[in-house]
């Protein structure tokens, strides 16, 4: 497999999840130093961090950051800190709060678009200036096929990927002249152990309707977010990359 992100650092954000592992694991085999954020599980990032740098031979570090407290977070990117390192950033920590859509509250909504789209921003802002010393850097949001499809119970999450969507855009134009692209990655439903025994209803339904017949794999994900950093996508910014398994190309009706 090529090293093509020798020499870079990549800050993951949300990264002792599944997905943000997995994430993190598809550019270390690359050859990028990877930075591994976490909110409040440090011995999972720890134990992460060390997997990578083992098996990958390049440096893993765990850095801890609420990234909904404004302070904390520029606590995280101060400067000689790993995170201020990072010329690649994936947003991907993000809240899912779910309930009847009459239930919600204004904290429902608070805290996913704090979450999801201003932590976002402000990652990305201030890890924009170790990108314009580099010459240049990419971002890679996190979104979902949620932004775009009416899920009731997960109202504030969906509108708060529609705006991340929407902000990925504005910072692709805003941060172009600096040598920063910037896209996202829209996932379907991703496969983590224990789905078929959780969901077993709604993967169901979801594999009768999916052209691939499956849910997508968190590696399916890591792999977009990799090329959308790379320079095999030198030209591509603003873009939003739906990987779904088609489910969003089958008519409904």
């Amino acid at each position: 497999m090529d090293r093509d992100f020798e020499g870079t650092t990549v800050l993951v954000t949300g990264s002792t999840g599944g997905l943000g592992a997995e994430i993190a694991r598809g550019f270390a085999r690359r050859g990028a130093a990877v930075v591994l954020h976490h909110r409040s599980r440090e011995r999972d990032a720890e134990r992460l961090a060390a997997e990578i740098s083992s098996a990958h031979g390049v440096a893993a570090d765990a850095v801890r950051c609420d990234l909904s407290d404004e302070g904390d977070l520029e606590r995280m990117f101060r400067s000689g800190s790993p995170a201020a390192r990072a010329t690649v950033l994936v947003n991907n920590a993000g809240a899912y709060p779910v309930a009847g859509f009459l239930e919600l509250g204004a904290d429902d909504w608070i805290a996913s678009f704090r979450l999801n789209v201003v932590a976002a921003y402000l990652c990305t802002k201030h890890a924009a200036r170790a990108m314009i010393a580099d010459g240049g850097g990419a971002v890679v949001n996190v979104t979902s096929i949620s932004a775009d499809r009416a899920t009731p119970d997960q109202a504030p999450y969906g509108s708060s990927k529609a705006a991340l969507r929407s902000l990925t855009r504005t910072s692709a134009v805003a941060l172009a002249e600096h040598g920063i692209r910037v896209n996202s990655v829209s996932p379907g439903l991703v496969w983590r152990d224990g789905l078929d025994t959780s969901w077993p209803d709604g993967l169901a339904r979801w594999s009768g309707r999916a052209p691939i017949g499956r849910a997508v794999l968190p590696g399916e994900i890591a792999d977009a977010c990799v090329f959308l950093a790379s320079s095999a996508a030198a030209g591509v910014t603003g873009h939003d990359l739906v990987v779904d398994g088609g489910i969003t190309a089958v008519s409904d009706y």
